[in-house]
Formats: structure tokens, C-alpha cells, sequence
């Protein structure tokens, strides 16, 4: 009998360690289950010492913790938690450690097992969007100071590229309105602009495999004139809102010297140049409010903007940038991306590390190429722009 016994828990423990068992279709559940099953049927566990072992009070918190937990997901809270962690600037050893700070503080108030439910969709969510594996965060930040060298050899002959062009002037840039989000288009000059821009690309014999742009009309027809002008126009395209320029909030469409007059000209500054500075929100029952825009039905409601400050620009940006354009450059492909002016400075904040200070002073001039090579681990090794007569700063909204 003890033998049988000892085989059972050796079967049952074997099953749970592997996660089922060899030739059985049987999940974890299913091995203790008939691990139970066995020891009454050779009567080493009486049926009611079984069913004395059922702890129904604990049954019925683990299944509340499964109700509340599915309450949470269909509210949009597991969702709202993903955008969340996955927008932290952390490093990926800051992340780890966020997350067992977060875990510790959930583990004192519910189960393991709820608190494995609501935290593993969304760190596996948050690493895959940042192109990282949950189980080697740390193991990958020790071994790179010893794989870089082999890395940087084996990718020698690889020349990524990325070219930023910001989009040419807009009838609203000429007649000096907030755009933001509006969908307004090129003006004759704005499309001359790009012509030229277009022409010095090809003049340097720069080259792509991939064009990048925003959902906004000013962008995109940037592109197309960049792209003729290259003979381009058949490369893979991606037009991706989280290129899109700011959202100007309530500033939307007003003049310059109308916002400087209703809310104050230092204040209309801070809003244009100032790293965490919001404008005051669009209302929700604006007509220019973005929900149920076709541009944007594939958007989570959450993430549609009423207002965006350079930093909250600088989130959606770094996960596109994370997402999309870091694999792509350590592919060795060769990026255009025409956007817009807010949009290209959180990337090259983010390019080149720029302070939140010095960010207020940085700017992009219009139709003007920004050529980056970048390094095997997308630093920056060259940075200039193509020679082209722009004024000093651009004028632009």
C-alpha cells in the first residue's frame, strides 16, 4: 500500500512539474485530480476525509478573485495597466524592478495565483512591445558588455539609416493657426519645399527601404513628394498615428495672436515649447474630437488625445519608436520618416538623449533632411543635415 502510495504522489508531482503527463491528455488540474481520484479508489483516503479536505471558504475567495479579475479585464483596466507599463522610459532592469515593487504591493492584499492573472498579460504585453524577453531582462543587460564587440563585427556591413524630414507648410502654418491633429493640407509652397528636399535626397544618393509617416494628409503628401522625387514610390509604407503632431488641445485652429490674447502670451509659449506643458483639452462633445474618426478606428478610445504636452507626444512616439522603427534599424534598413514638427522632436530627444530642458530650445526646420547613422545598438554615430537654404527657425505651428 505505501508503495502504491509514494508512485501516486511520484506520478502526480512528475505531472505537475512538466505541466501534464506523457502520453495522457491531462493538464496540471487534471493529474492532481486523478492523483485524488486514485488514493480514494484504493481506499488510502477515505471519501469523507476528501471531502472534509475541501476548504469551501477557500474556494469560494479563489473564484471571487476570478470574477473580480474578469470584471477588470472587460472594464479596460488590464488594458489601461498595459499602455501604462509599457510607456515608462525605464530601462529594462528599472522595469523588473518596478514590477516587483508593483508585485510586492499586490501580493499583500490578494493570492499569488490572482496576482499572476492580472500581471502577466500585461508585462508579457509591455516586453513585447519594447522588443524584449520577459524571461532574459536582466540576463541580457549582464551579457551585453561581453556580446557587444561580436555583435557590433557581425553587423559591420550593415549601414542602417534614418532620415527625419519635417512636413512642408500647411495652409494653416501659412495663416498661423494651432493644427495639431486637424487633417489641413500643403500649401504651394509647402509642396515646393519637399520638391526641393526630395531633390537633395536623390542629389546625396540616399537610398530607402522603408517610409514612415503620420495619418495626417500633410504628412503623408510630404512623403509621396519625397518618394517621387526618389523614384521611390514603391517601398513599403507604414502611416501610423503615433506619428501624428501633437494634440493642441483647445489651441486647435485659433490664431497665434487670438491664443496669446485669451490665455496669456508666457503661458501660449510654455505650450509651445515646454516639455510637460498641456493646453487646456479640446471638450469631449467637440465636433473636431477624434472618436469615430476613420483614421483612427483601430485606436483604443484611451489613447485618443483631447490635449498632449511634448512629453505625453514623446510616450506614443517611444512606443512606435520601440515597436517599429528600432527593429527595422537593427534589420539594416534604410528609413524616411516625414512627420511633423512635435513629433520628430520627441524622437530625437529620444535619439539623441536630450535633456527635458534643452528639448524647449530644440527645433526642426521645415522640408530640411536630418540624416542619422546609427550604431549596432542605435546610437547615434553621424548626425547632419542636407545643405538646403532654411531660416535659422522655423516659423511653423
Amino acid at each position: 500500500m505505501t508503495a502504491t502510495i509514494v508512485g501516486n504522489f511520484l506520478i502526480v508531482y512528475l505531472g505537475m512539474i512538466l505541466g501534464r503527463l506523457p502520453f495522457f491528455q491531462l493538464d496540471r488540474t487534471g493529474v492532481a485530480l486523478r492523483g485524488a481520484i486514485a488514493l480514494i479508489s484504493i481506499d488510502a483516503v477515505s471519501l469523507e476525509a476528501a471531502a472534509g479536505s475541501v476548504h469551501l471558504p477557500t474556494v469560494i475567495l479563489l473564484f471571487s478573485f476570478m470574477v473580480v479579475s474578469a470584471q477588470m479585464r472587460l472594464g479596460g483596466f488590464y488594458d489601461w495597466a498595459t499602455h501604462r507599463f509599457a510607456s515608462w522610459s525605464y530601462s529594462p532592469s528599472g522595469l523588473l524592478a518596478a514590477l516587483m515593487a508593483g508585485v510586492a504591493v499586490l501580493l499583500a492584499v490578494f493570492s499569488n495565483d490572482f496576482v499572476s492573472l492580472a500581471v502577466a498579460p500585461a508585462l508579457i504585453e509591455a516586453c513585447r512591445r519594447r522588443q524584449l524577453d520577459p524571461g532574459l531582462i536582466c540576463l541580457d543587460r549582464l551579457a551585453r558588455p561581453i556580446l557587444a564587440p561580436s555583435v557590433l563585427q557581425s553587423r559591420e556591413d550593415v549601414m542602417a539609416q534614418l532620415v527625419l524630414v519635417r512636413h512642408g507648410e500647411s495652409q494653416w502654418n501659412l495663416e498661423g493657426r494651432f493644427t495639431g491633429w486637424t487633417d489641413i493640407d500643403l500649401t504651394r509652397v509647402g509642396i515646393e519645399q519637399m520638391q526641393r528636399a526630395g531633390g537633395a535626397l536623390s542629389e546625396a544618393g540616399l537610398r530607402f527601404d522603408l517610409a514612415i509617416t503620420s495619418r495626417l494628409k500633410r504628412a503623408i503628401r510630404s512623403q509621396w513628394l519625397l518618394l517621387e522625387a526618389l523614384d521611390a514610390m514603391w517601398i513599403p509604407s507604414i502611416a501610423d498615428w503615433r506619428m501624428n503632431e501633437r494634440h493642441y488641445g483647445a489651441l486647435t485652429g485659433m490664431l497665434k495672436t487670438d491664443a496669446e490674447r485669451c490665455f496669456g502670451a508666457a503661458n501660449v509659449r510654455a505650450w509651445r515649447r515646454g516639455f510637460g506643458s498641456r493646453p487646456p483639452a479640446m471638450p469631449r462633445d467637440d465636433p473636431r474630437a477624434l472618436q469615430g474618426d476613420p483614421r483612427y478606428t483601430t485606436v483604443p478610445a484611451t489613447s485618443l488625445p483631447l490635449a498632449e504636452s511634448l512629453s505625453d507626444t514623446m510616450v506614443r512616439v517611444q512606443l512606435f519608436w520601440q515597436d517599429s522603427i528600432a527593429p527595422a534599424l537593427l534589420a539594416g534598413r534604410r528609413i524616411l520618416i516625414s512627420a511633423h514638427g512635435n513629433s520628430l522632436r520627441a524622437l530625437i530627444k529620444l535619439l539623441e538623449q536630450v535633456s527635458d530642458e534643452d528639448i524647449t530650445h530644440l527645433d526642426v526646420p521645415n522640408g530640411i533632411p536630418l540624416v542619422y547613422r546609427p550604431d549596432a545598438a542605435l546610437g547615434v554615430i553621424e548626425r547632419h543635415y542636407l545643405e538646403l537654404p532654411h531660416p535659422a527657425r522655423s516659423t511653423i505651428l
